[in-house]
């Protein structure tokens, strides 16, 4: 695997209001889908409280094809 000097932020979401609890107890179900257009649709729900959020990448931030994850 080639290991590449950097790193292209695609998005950002955060899941909040999360209560608090001890290390290795929360559980994130974290989904990621990539369709056949090359457009990401990532979600994050806390199991616990229901919370959820989403995401969805498309073509404007792209990976370029030669740093595309392998």
């Amino acid at each position: 695997m080639k290991c590449h000097n950097s790193i292209k932020q695609l998005g950002k979401f955060q899941l909040v209001d999360i209560p608090p609890a001890p290390r290795g107890v929360p559980q994130i179900e974290v989904t990621f889908d990539i369709d056949a257009n090359g457009i990401v649709h990532v979600s994050a729900k806390d199991r616990a409280t229901g919370k959820e959020q989403s995401i969805t990448i498309t073509g404007q931030s792209s990976l370029d094809q030669d740093k595309s994850i392998k």
